[in-house]
């Protein structure tokens, strides 16, 4: 994600709206990623800018123009134009190394990440101790999202696969198809055909005990998830200590949950964040 050069398209007061919510305005954003303390966008330019603990340098994204974004624990990757992968940030565990070639999308995890390569196959870097880096040797995959020590994809019929750590059946996947898919810290969250929700993994806050409802999107984040119905509007469960999963009114395009934090993009593509503000993670420029 890009440091000094995304910046505001106009000018605007940012408010405290109540409680734990944090308003911001800012220019206009394509896609979000959320750290544990830190927040990265990407604008519409392509560019990235990122906010929140800087520490390690996790908020300075290699300067080029990028497609998306994926942010991890303390480090985040994304894909570049060419097709090739930029990492930054935390990198003990080789997280921030990607491999050469180019690729069609990549998430990063807690300490790892992976990346769809140009043949549909899957390349995962980063930590391994739970076999969260080790994909299946055959394949070929469409979607995939990096939990916090497991990792997720959809093959190219939507049927999840799972691998890593699978202490509470997060890399126990359903057989049912997805149309989307999205992997927490130890719980994951995806749609069915149908629009509703299916999840498994982690429960003891209510995480993976979706909402009925026909939803567009849905995030699953450290120990809360959040999604959008079909009518635009915002619904998160799970855990609440810092007012995550407390989002606000309005219609969205875009979510994401993070693990005290979450942001979620308006219809106009204006970013708001909500949740712990300790490192100033909500704090959209």
């Amino acid at each position: 994600m890009k440091v000094s050069l995304f910046k505001p398209a106009v000018l605007c007061v940012s408010t405290i709206l109540s409680v734990g919510l944090f308003a911001g305005c800012a220019e206009k954003v394509q896609q979000v990623g959320l750290g544990y303390d830190y927040t990265c966008a990407l604008n519409n330019e392509g560019l990235v800018s990122c906010w929140g603990n800087a520490a390690d340098g996790r908020t300075e994204a290699p300067t080029d123009v990028y497609s998306s974004i994926s942010v991890g624990f303390s480090h985040g990757c994304g894909l570049q134009d060419s097709g090739r992968l930029a990492c930054w940030g935390v990198g003990a565990e080789g997280q921030t190394s990607p491999p050469e070639g180019t690729c069609r999308a990549v998430s990063s995890g807690a300490e790892h990440s992976c990346a769809i390569q140009e043949d549909a196959s899957m390349v995962c870097w980063g930590l391994d101790a739970d076999f969260q880096a080790s994909p299946p040797t055959e394949g070929s995959y469409s979607a995939l999202s990096a939990g916090y020590f497991h990792t997720c994809a959809l093959d190219l019929d939507g049927v999840a696969t799972c691998w890593g750590e699978n202490r509470f059946g997060a890399a126990t996947a359903p057989e049912t198809p997805f149309e989307h898919l999205s992997a927490g810290g130890g719980h994951n969250c995806g749609i069915l055909e149908d629009g509703s929700l299916e999840c498994w993994g982690r429960d003891e806050y209510g995480q993976a005990t979706p909402p009925e409802g026909t939803f567009s999107a849905v995030s699953s984040g450290g120990e809360h998830t959040c999604g959008i119905l079909s009518d635009g509007s915002l619904q998160c469960w799970g855990r609440n200590t810092q007012g995550e999963a407390t989002p606000p009114e309005g219609v969205f395009a875009e979510v994401r949950a993070g693990y005290y934090h979450s942001c979620a993009l308006r219809e106009n593509e204006r970013l708001v964040c909500w949740g712990w503000n300790h490192m100033g993670q909500l704090d959209v420029p």
